[in-house]
């Protein structure tokens, strides 16, 4: 046996000088066990010899309790990959590394999965206007706004609208002059008030929408610089108004 420890020789176990002291004795042969994550080689020592120690793991584990009094090695775990807990007995093991469009998804019954954002399943609340969202709440206040070389459109959907403010655009990437807004709704009415920023647009301020296709001009207080925003406020729906279709007519300056 290496070290300052009991020197064996001649099948005689003695005391090192270092140990203050003792007496000696004899000895058929020393042996070494080990939990399975090691090797022991040399033993038992018969006579003289060193016992050797070799870790015996797998390249890219880590050890573990497998009992209370027992060690084993892991299987190779993910290079970067997050590490689970086996529980009780059981071996560690590791996550894929998922992608740079998935995020991790926890699970009371087991494992942890990868997986995209589900905008039905994982996000609540209102997103508000300054974190890009239009502070909606329900389908019957969300409209798509589109930007054309001309046009500027919200479509509607088939919820019923409600009173509420809606944009055109959160910052006008230029400056233009707002001509007129065509409007039309699938069912019911409502009165729309074009605004720039806090002011509404003169002859754009009170627009009936119903199920006519109609144009209404823009008189006055209707010019747009980059960088403002755009809403309309929806008042007095009447007769459960659907798929409403604002188009904003405008040239640019």
């Amino acid at each position: 046996m290496s070290g300052t420890g009991l020197p064996i020789g001649g099948g005689v176990l003695g005391a090192a000088a270092s140990s203050g002291g003792g007496g000696s004795g004899t000895v058929t042969d020393v042996g070494l066990s080990a939990p399975a994550i090691f090797t022991v080689g040399g033993s038992p020592v018969t006579t003289s010899g060193t016992l050797v120690l070799t870790a015996a793991g797998t390249s890219g584990g880590i050890p573990y309790f497998s009992a209370s009094n027992a060690m084993k090695s892991s299987g190779a775990l993910t290079a970067n990959g997050i590490t689970l807990g086996g529980g009780a007995g059981a071996a560690p093991t590791s996550l894929s590394l998922g992608t740079t469009t998935t995020v991790l998804h926890g699970n009371a019954g087991g494992a942890p999965t990868w997986g995209a954002v589900s905008l039905t399943a994982d996000v609540t609340g209102t997103l508000p206007v300054a974190n890009g969202g239009i502070g909606a709440t329900s389908l019957s206040a969300v409209f798509v706004g589109r930007a054309g070389s001309a046009t500027l459109q919200l479509v509607g959907n088939a919820a019923v609208l409600t009173a509420n403010t809606f944009w055109f655009t959160l910052n006008a990437p230029v400056g233009f002059t707002i001509n007129s807004l065509t409007h039309q709704t699938g069912a019911g009415s409502f009165t729309a008030n074009v605004k720039i920023g806090s002011t509404s647009v003169t002859g754009l301020s009170a627009v009936s929408v119903t199920t006519a296709k109609t144009t209404t001009n823009a008189t006055a207080a209707n010019t747009v610089a980059a960088a403002d925003v755009i809403t309309v406020v929806v008042t007095a729906p009447t007769g459960s108004p659907t798929d409403a279709v604002l188009t904003l007519n405008f040239t640019y300056t």
